[in-house]
């Protein structure tokens, strides 16, 4: 069973994957960390977003996420140019890592899972939402009001990504609320036979 968790930047995703991890006893694979260890030092993808965006987004041989976004968050066609560039290595080491494992739930991690064409590989889509006042003050640590909306404008609506969801949870409230809407859609699932 591969269970698809998206939603909007900021909205918990990797909180609620933990959550269906707990309660499943299942693996998570987190795009965000794959494509952290893809872009290490002279492996593959680092060569070719180095080689897109120049030297200029690198900060002591790492490619500095956070310069990266800058550029790549207020272009939409540089943002495209770096998802054709990193999507299908990503893509390919999920399907791997997919492959490889023998838990009967694998919870998928995936930011851009709708965008990247990543649905076929999902047998249910939980799509997390958060109220976008609670999102900007939980990010204002890391960003700036501005980064955070960018980011938002840059991903596919909310509205678009529940319209492919099989379920949604509301990640506004507390963890334990959080987890409480875990154990009703696994719920669900299991009285429906997944």
């Amino acid at each position: 069973m591969i269970i698809g968790i998206t939603g909007s930047f900021g909205s918990g995703k990797s909180t609620v994957a933990r959550a269906f991890k707990k309660f499943t006893k299942g693996s998570i694979i987190d795009a965000d960390k794959i494509a952290k260890d893809l872009e290490k030092p002279n492996k593959i993808l680092w060569k070719k977003i180095v080689g897109e965006f120049g030297k200029k987004i690198l900060k002591n041989k790492e490619i500095d996420r956070k310069r990266l976004a800058d550029i790549v968050f207020s272009d939409d066609r540089k943002l495209k140019r770096l998802n054709k560039i990193t999507h299908p290595y990503i893509i390919k080491e999920i399907k791997k890592r997919i492959r490889s494992s023998n838990r009967e739930f694998m919870i998928l991690d995936v930011p851009l899972l709708i965008e990247a064409d990543m649905l076929k590989m999902v047998d249910k889509l939980v799509v997390v939402k958060t109220n976008s006042k609670i999102l900007v003050k939980r990010l204002a640590k890391s960003y700036s009001k501005g980064e955070v909306l960018n980011r938002i404008r840059s991903q596919l609506s909310l509205k678009k990504k529940m319209e492919s969801a099989d379920y949604f949870i509301d990640n506004g409230k507390s963890l334990k609320d959080t987890g409480y809407q875990v154990i009703k859609i696994l719920k669900n699932m299991k009285e429906n036979s997944y």
